[in-house]
């Protein structure tokens, strides 16, 4: 297993790469914010990948880095709150591409009512 900022990679094995029950533990007590699973299936594979759900300062990173390039607002919730994944994933652009659709699903809001008083 190689660790870096945090992110753990597993090395895949022939069934695919599986985060530990233990992995997911820690991941769930260091995130109290809560820890997303995102599965993809692609070709006759199917790989997992998580991430803590982002918080704020992830929120103002993503929006100032979208100013400049489309995607990157995705790009960088992930970069910055991936926790573990496949490592095929990071190198298949159709993977990559379907995780990053589904990134506004991870970010929490509340309901909120405006009215004109």
């Amino acid at each position: 297993m190689a660790k870096e900022d945090n992110t753990t990679v597993n090395t895949p094995t022939p069934q695919g790469w599986k985060a530990t029950k233990e992995q997911i533990d820690q991941w769930k007590k260091d995130n109290p914010r809560g820890v997303r699973k995102f599965t993809i299936r692609c070709g006759d594979g199917i790989f997992e990948a998580y991430m803590r759900t982002p918080g704020m300062d992830d929120m103002m990173r993503g929006q100032a880095s979208e100013r400049k390039k489309a995607f990157t607002f995705s790009k960088s919730i992930w970069e910055n709150c991936k926790l573990g994944f496949h490592p095929d994933i990071e190198k298949d652009d159709s993977m990559l591409l379907g995780l990053f659709l589904q990134i506004d699903e991870t970010i929490e809001i509340a309901d909120v009512t405006v009215e004109k008083i």
